[in-house]
């Protein structure tokens, strides 16, 4: 489905990009949106990573030690 950029500025920054990354356009401006997406979604309630690595770091505490080691081992 094609997408036309209507305007100058936005398509020079977009080739600019894809010329930077060595992407091409469309992997450039798909890479791009999908950031954006998800600051704006964490930011409108979705977790942030601070608190998914909260998350994990506390299952992760949670789990039995299998280990016969001591501490010092």
């Amino acid at each position: 489905m094609p997408i036309s950029i209507k305007n100058e500025a936005t398509e020079q920054l977009a080739r600019k990009l894809a010329d930077l990354t060595g992407e091409s356009l469309t992997d450039a401006i798909r890479g791009s949106l999908e950031e954006r997406y998800e600051r704006v979604s964490r930011s409108r309630g979705g977790k942030g990573r601070i608190e998914e690595l909260t998350e994990i770091a506390l299952r992760c505490s949670r789990r039995p030690i299998l280990s016969d080691l001591s501490e010092d081992e």
